[in-house]
């Protein structure tokens, strides 16, 4: 088989002859071929029942010569063609040839397409073939043998159109021009009369259709953009022009221009509009007035249009009319001309008050904007005996007048006396009519001003109010001809320089008043010094001085917490407030009453303080004494309140119902005996058993009952002072809870309902019923309103205490604290280790339990115990474990037995592993003899 590179040949270009004399030919034929079939050729055989393959190979190669032109034709005159000759192979002697006639250059000619360069373009060569040397003539991708270049002349594409545009509108004319590659383009416009003046347009590049496009714009068209336009493009030495084009405008010809008229005279604007057909025209104004503007229309034939002329006259010009106005076709609401400005003169400055000292000169002076007004005058006139007559300029009045930003003129009386010379004066101005400016005069009168005299001053001193401590503003003022050079602050015949170098210094001059201020706080010592200012005015001192005022002082703020201030104000015979009173009101609704006196205090401005320290008001907070609140702790015990629904239980024990052999209502309390109190089961004051600490830091949990004297109880003072009154009997009682417990240890936790009570006894009676002996016996610590002592641990007597059995005789003393309190005032602590020995025993599920009552609330404070005896210390777990037992608690317990028989079944477990461990050791060994290695990579 035969195969080109690794690509299989087709199996039709190659003859295969049978095995024959020993061998075997097969022969591969290529016709037709293109240098895409040159490549290295490979003969594979293989002989019939052997593997190895035979092959033989051998390389091809195709010669080709191509000719192209980039571009590719139509060729446009002054674009730039490159002929190529590409050869493919072995070639001699190529040559790139014109018309036949070698152009002397062998594979690339370039030429700029003309008629010069027109014509036929063919490439020859010697092509080496292995065997001999032949001729070979170049083909074009069309397959012919030739390129020919044709010289066409470019044209334009697109001519330019006719366009209008409104004035101040947008328009713009565009033209297209082939692209020719590789020839130099410019494109330019000009307008006609116009042609040495080029118009750089914006040329765009279409690649798509090969073509520039041309466009010129109008902005803002105006009359003289009108005329015709034409586009000119450039290919080097290759030319093309478009036709022209007309831009018409249509819009004002003519706009109003600024124009000057005197304050309450006339003046004019005259603007045209050209169109085809006769407009109306309106003036307008942004910032002006029309109200008094008259517009008069003339129409008149202009080539092919109509020119339409307006003449708006204003009459009796304002200050309102100074503005900028246009002319607009009336019913537009856009377009018009461009603005012109309506000057009004008008005296911008009016002369002012002269402030002359006797002797000096007198002087006014009058401005008005700046202008320019052909043949104007000004004279100066004084009012005298009822009427106003002019001055002549001369030693006795100098009158000037002069041009800077703005036209004035001005006068001076020198050596003036008000009893001599008039007092009033004014200036006029007369303006002439002026046809060839369009000018409509006028005259002008200023305000009159007067002379007066220089050197007045006054002093002011401007406060909220006289305390010390308060702002105050020191104003001066000072009448003068012109600003002072300096103004000088004055106090107690001292210059004050921090003052005038002070923030608030301010020193200003207007209409001939230099007034000077500054801003000061006032103080104790100020009262009645001289304070003021001090300058020079034509060469005088002048001095203006007052008195300061005299500095009272604040009384101190007042405030009391419980208690309102009331703050009247003292004057004297005169009506003038003098001082203070403030007034002490405690809130006794609220509880808050006078600590002492006085209640009201007095505070004199002269001196700014109160004569007396005003009382304060004090909360006086009741106590409850009709509460007497009592506490147990157990040591060790916690593990009974540690959750809530633990603790509710035990709570349901500590506030069962009477009768139910349990908690505090049953441990026969003398006032509950006697019935002159009452358990109080509601919020906060309901039994309660918490999880604390007593005074020795041991954790336990601490059981609380409060019990709630009846009203027909006295607690009062007399009552609680008296040792023999029942509240001092039962309060005595509380301190001693503890033994009340005690004597009713053994039913205390344990809570037996009316209606199951027999069934009780006789459970029992019949050993349904653990008969423990063990009972606990707590200590007490028990709150009082007296001073704190400590009791001695009581020893239960041969009465109190239960039989015990031999099984329990030598168990542990378990300590238990007792709290009491009545209120939250002083306190005391009790101290007591009771042996306990026995102790019966319920089932939980024997005992009824209730909810948790409500009740009032309770005042009382409950401390821990302070100390604890060393014995109870030690029976601490039998408490644990007789609070197991009564509360129902699981224990866990293991005998020596159970230990031994666990023991022995892990000694077992044991022997068993290591059995299996040495039974599998010796298999593995008996295995390894059986075993064969084999060496890497020959297995």
């Amino acid at each position: 088989e035969w195969n080109r590179w690794r690509n299989a040949v087709d199996g039709s270009k190659y003859v295969t002859t049978k095995f024959e004399n020993n061998k075997m030919t097969s022969v591969l034929t290529l016709t037709d071929a293109t240098t895409a079939d040159s490549g290295r050729y490979y003969c594979s055989a293989v002989i019939t029942g052997e593997s190895e393959e035979y092959r033989i190979q051998t390389d091809i190669r195709f010669a080709e010569l191509t000719i192209a032109a980039s571009p590719p034709g139509p060729h446009l005159a002054g674009g730039k063609v490159i002929i190529t000759c590409q050869k493919d192979g072995r070639f001699n002697d190529v040559m790139i040839l014109k018309d036949g006639k070698e152009t002397g250059d062998s594979q690339i000619h370039r030429l700029t397409v003309s008629s010069e360069t027109a014509g036929k373009y063919t490439c020859t060569a010697t092509a080496i073939n292995l065997c001999e040397e032949v001729p070979a003539t170049a083909k074009a991708s069309s397959g012919e043998e030739f390129i020919e270049v044709v010289s066409t002349l470019p044209v334009v594409i697109t001519q330019p159109q006719d366009v209008s545009v409104t004035e101040s509108g947008t328009q713009q004319m565009s033209c297209v021009v082939p692209s020719i590659e590789g020839a130099n383009t410019k494109i330019t416009w000009y307008k006609q009369g116009e042609e040495n003046k080029i118009i750089w347009p914006k040329n765009n590049y279409d690649s798509e259709q090969n073509r520039w496009e041309s466009t010129i714009r109008f902005n803002k068209a105006q009359f003289n953009d009108v005329g015709s336009y034409r586009c000119k493009a450039s290919y080097g030495e290759v030319t093309i022009e478009s036709d022209y084009a007309s831009l018409t405008l249509v819009g004002f010809k003519t706009s109003p221009s600024e124009k000057i008229g005197v304050l309450g005279s006339q003046a004019k604007f005259t603007c045209s509009y050209s169109a085809t057909t006769n407009v109306v025209l309106e003036l307008i104004t942004d910032d002006g007035d029309t109200s008094n503007v008259n517009m008069v229309m003339e129409y008149t034939a202009e080539g092919t249009g109509q020119l339409s002329t307006g003449v708006a006259t204003f009459s009796a010009l304002t200050e309102a009319n100074r503005g900028n106005y246009y002319c607009r076709v009336s019913g537009q609401e856009s377009g018009g001309t461009d603005a012109a400005e309506l000057q009004v003169l008008s005296i911008t400055v009016q002369p002012q008050d002269s402030w002359t000292v006797t002797g000096d000169t007198a002087g006014f002076t009058v401005q008005i904007e700046r202008f320019e007004w052909e043949g104007f005058t000004v004279s100066w006139e004084k009012f005298v005996s009822g009427s106003w007559e002019a001055v002549n300029p001369s030693n006795k009045y100098r009158i000037q007048s002069a041009k800077a930003g703005r036209w004035y003129s001005f006068i001076n009386i020198p050596n003036y006396d008000s009893t001599l010379e008039a007092t009033r004066w004014r200036a006029k101005l007369t303006f002439p009519n002026d046809e060839s400016s369009g000018l409509i005069g006028g005259t002008l009168t200023s305000d009159e001003a007067e002379v007066r005299k220089a050197g007045e001053t006054s002093v002011t001193l401007e406060k909220v109010d006289t305390f010390e401590g308060t702002a105050f503003t020191l104003r001066c003022t000072v009448t003068a001809q012109e600003r002072p050079r300096i103004m000088r602050i004055m106090f107690d015949s001292y210059r004050k320089r921090d003052w005038e170098n002070d923030a608030t210094f301010q020193f200003t001059f207007e209409n001939n008043v230099a007034t000077v201020s500054v801003e000061g706080i006032a103080k104790y010592w100020y009262s009645d010094k001289k304070i003021g200012c001090m300058t020079y005015i034509g060469g005088n001192t002048v001095l203006a001085e007052t008195s300061f005022y005299t500095v009272t002082r604040e009384c101190p703020a007042l405030s009391r917490s419980g208690g309102d201030i009331t703050i009247s104000e003292n004057q004297d015979g005169d009506g003038i407030a003098i001082g203070k009173t403030a007034t002490l009101t405690c809130r006794q609704a609220e509880n808050f009453f006078p600590y002492d006196s006085p209640l009201e205090v007095v505070c004199l401005y002269d001196t700014g303080t109160w004569n007396d320290v005003l009382t304060t008001c004090n909360k006086v907070i009741p106590i409850d004494f009709s509460k007497i609140k009592v506490g147990i702790f157990f040591k060790a015990a916690q593990s009974y309140c540690n959750t809530e629904a633990k603790a509710q239980t035990v709570e349901a024990i500590l506030g069962a119902a009477a009768g139910r052999e349990c908690g505090f209502r049953n441990v026969k309390f003398p006032c509950i005996e006697a019935g002159d109190c009452t358990l109080m089961d509601e919020i906060p004051d309901e039994p309660d058993c918490k999880v604390e600490r007593n005074a020795n830091n041991d954790l336990g949990i601490t059981v609380y009952a409060t019990y709630k004297l009846n009203d027909d109880i006295a607690v009062d003072k007399d009552a609680r002072n008296d040792p023999d009154s029942k509240y001092s009997q039962y309060k005595e009682d509380g301190t001693n809870i503890l033994q009340f417990y005690k004597n009713r240890a053994s039913s205390f936790f344990r809570c037996v309902a009316g209606r199951r009570r027999r069934d009780l006894q006789e459970r029992y009676a019949h050993g349904g019923m653990s008969a423990s002996t063990e009972e606990t016996s707590p200590t007490t610590t028990t709150l009082t309103t007296t001073t704190t002592s400590a009791t001695t641990p009581s020893t239960p007597t041969k009465e109190d205490t239960p039989k015990v059995t031999d099984a329990h005789s030598n168990k542990m003393t378990i300590p238990v604290t007792a709290n009491t309190s009545a209120n939250e005032s002083e306190e005391r602590i009790l101290k007591e280790v009771v042996t306990i020995e026995q102790l019966e025993v319920f089932e939980v599920e024997d005992v009824e339990m209730e909810g948790p009552p409500s009740g009032s609330e309770s005042v009382a404070i409950v401390p821990e115990t302070d100390a604890v005896d060393e014995k109870s210390a030690v029976e601490e777990d039998y408490l644990t474990d007789e609070m197991n037992t009564i509360l129902g608690g699981s224990q866990w317990e293991l005998g020596a037995g159970t230990l031994i028989l666990l023991v022995g079944l892990l000694a077992g477990v044991a022997i068993v592993i290591m059995f299996k461990i040495a039974l599998t050791t010796r298999r593995h060994l008996q295995e390894k003899e059986g075993y064969q290695y084999s060496p890497l990579c020959e297995s």
